[in-house]
């Protein structure tokens, strides 16, 4: 017990036990007491990194809600350029149109209703192939414009399939050019050319042809997910983290598409709509900076450095005298771990046991929810009730859990967070299966519709936590590698969502296929390392430095600060307070 006071209360602070008792209760004004009388770790500049840096200029202010903002809206108008094949690809109820002879007959009955063929009327044995067909209501999709039924009922997979191969791409072209060319000119580039794409994609003449315009707009849909997250989280101190993923940018987009689906009902329409939409969001471009993390690595240290003076005056603060020498000490960090090799590339992200399984595991977990995420998603139109209801319920039901991850994800770390909302989605999808099997099917509608929403909801929040905690296992070097990596998977999950959740025509596969692919996921994340109160890396090391880590560093300059103070223990606290590997010892935590 002597050894912890003498430790924690130094003879230089001249304080006695009355005192202590009175004036420095409870623990953390303690602290607060002698860190401001003694040495200051967080001004020693060789200890200081970006997020004492973001600290020193507001933490989170006003300057950090621009950057929200000019980042995130672009991935509200994402949600809504994805989903728009929920509408596109809705088949209202149809007629068969069949020619006999000169006479071109149109008849909506139930004789009619979704047949592909009709036996003659004067044999009753002929099969009579549909000349044309006939669609009810007013809704104009890509179905109902390019006939895209009977034989031709693959196209709409496929187009959505093809999408997502565009996603994909882009996320592999703007991992790379991301941490090339920065975050900014990847961001608001893809951005322009997203909003042209959409704009050009309606006035499609054929169906092929809106199948290469889905494509490479998908390909910005990527790019602008990929980029978005770690663009804005390398603007915030470890705290505020989290909140980058459960701001309800998704269900925002998501809800304005069904929102104006309902009130457009037209595809084209939809289309010129959201690419409109787009292009004043690009006035960003003259306010939202570049990343000052990837400044910093790339040795442009004026820029970032004018950036955090601007950081805090925005956030009424004084920019940290100490700001160009930690830059420099951080460049120069990067620059002798570089000096052997040259760009970093998705090999780097295997390089290393440790490495390797973690990335493994995230490009699986993440291709499992994505392929729920959208298989739901775009089978929606095969869930009871409304379409446009049922599009803005499947998007909307996930901010309040959403929301209630940014607490969890603080209190109870990351893992746990998301194994708990990875059993509570299983369940759901155990429940469809079982009401599936069980429950007749006239009463089957309202179970699935509600045990669907239900499974997308925990499993969204869940690639929520996901996105978090992805992003911090990653140094800002490979951090847009990184989370370009797990977005391939997740794109490739996109891909296959279509054919292997397919709620239309194999419900009972589709929902088994979920329930057991989400309790590997649960079995894998045990393996992973917990991120919470760690610091964000900035250089391709081994190990992150953890809370508890660095608290024992500050124990060690607290009990130094009184140099003239006699060594009681012959150096014993002190070897206990340098060893790393006693502040952490719940296991190995790699970049």
């Amino acid at each position: 017990m002597s050894i912890v006071a003498s430790t924690i209360f130094p003879t230089s602070l001249n304080l006695t036990p009355v005192a202590t008792r009175k004036k420095l209760i409870p623990f953390g004004n303690t602290i607060s007491a002698i860190w401001g009388q003694c040495c200051r770790v967080d001004k020693d500049p060789t200890r200081m990194s970006v997020e004492d840096l973001l600290k020193e200029c507001g933490g989170f202010g006003k300057y950090q809600i621009f950057i929200i903002f000019g980042v995130f809206i672009h991935k509200i108008l994402s949600g809504w350029s994805l989903m728009q094949m929920a509408f596109a690809g809705f088949a209202p109820d149809w007629h068969c149109d069949v020619m006999e002879g000169a006479t071109h007959h149109a008849s909506k009955s139930s004789e009619t209703l979704k047949t592909c063929s009709l036996n003659n009327s004067n044999t009753g044995l002929d099969e009579m192939h549909c000349h044309s067909y006939w669609f009810e209501g007013s809704s104009r999709t890509a179905i109902t414009e390019w006939d895209l039924v009977c034989e031709k009922k693959w196209v709409k997979a496929t187009i959505t399939s093809i999408q997502m191969a565009g996603v994909l791409v882009g996320a592999i072209l703007s991992g790379q050019l991301a941490d090339l060319v920065g975050r900014k000119k990847t961001l608001f580039g893809f951005a322009l050319t997203h909003s042209l794409l959409n704009i050009g994609a309606a006035f499609s003449t054929s169906w092929e042809m809106f199948t290469v315009f889905r494509f490479f707009i998908g390909i910005g849909i990527g790019s602008i997910l990929v980029v978005t997250l770690p663009y804005g989280m390398e603007f915030m101190p470890t705290k505020w983290r989290p909140l980058m993923s459960v701001v309800p940018h998704w269900p925002i987009g998501v809800s304005l598409f069904a929102l104006a689906a309902m009130l457009l009902e037209n595809w084209a329409y939809l289309h010129i709509a959201i690419g409109a939409l787009g292009l004043p969001t690009l006035i960003g471009w003259f306010y939202v900076p570049e990343s000052v993390r990837w400044l910093t690595m790339k040795g442009r240290l004026e820029e970032a450095e004018r950036i955090f003076k601007k950081m805090a005056a925005v956030n009424e603060r004084s920019p940290p005298n100490e700001l160009r020498i930690v830059l420099e000490k951080l460049y120069q960090e990067e620059k002798e771990l570089k000096s052997s090799g040259g760009q970093y590339s998705y090999w780097d992200l295997f390089k290393g046991w440790q490495r390797a399984k973690i990335s493994l595991i995230s490009c699986y977990v993440w291709f499992m929810l994505s392929m729920v995420f959208y298989g739901i998603s775009f089978g929606v139109s095969a869930l009871s009730g409304n379409l446009y209801l049922n599009i803005f319920l499947v998007a909307i039901v996930e901010v309040p859990v959403n929301l209630s991850t940014f607490y969890f994800n603080n209190r109870v770390g990351r893992k746990w967070t998301f194994i708990v909302l990875l059993a509570l989605g299983a369940l759901s999808a155990c429940a469809c299966l079982i009401v599936k099997v069980v429950v007749s099917s006239d009463d089957q509608g309202r179970w699935i519709t509600g045990f669907s929403i239900a499974s997308k909801m925990v499993l969204a929040s869940a690639w929520t936590v996901s996105q978090t905690w992805a992003s911090e296992l990653y140094p800002t070097v490979v951090r847009s590698l990184g989370y370009g990596l797990v977005n391939m998977a997740a794109r490739v999950g996109g891909i296959v969502a279509p054919f292997s959740v397919d709620l239309d025509n194999r419900p009972l596969i589709a929902y088994a296929i979920i329930t057991a692919m989400v309790v590997v996921a649960i079995f894998v994340s045990f393996f992973v390392p917990e991120t919470k109160g760690t610091l964000l890396s900035d250089a391709l090391t081994d190990k992150m430095t953890s809370s508890e880590e660095k608290g024992a560093i500050v124990l060690v300059a607290i009990g130094q600060c009184d140099h003239s103070k006699p060594n009681r223990n012959n150096g014993k606290a002190e070897e206990t307070d340098h060893n790393p590997s006693k502040a952490d010892s719940n296991g190995p935590i790699v970049h």
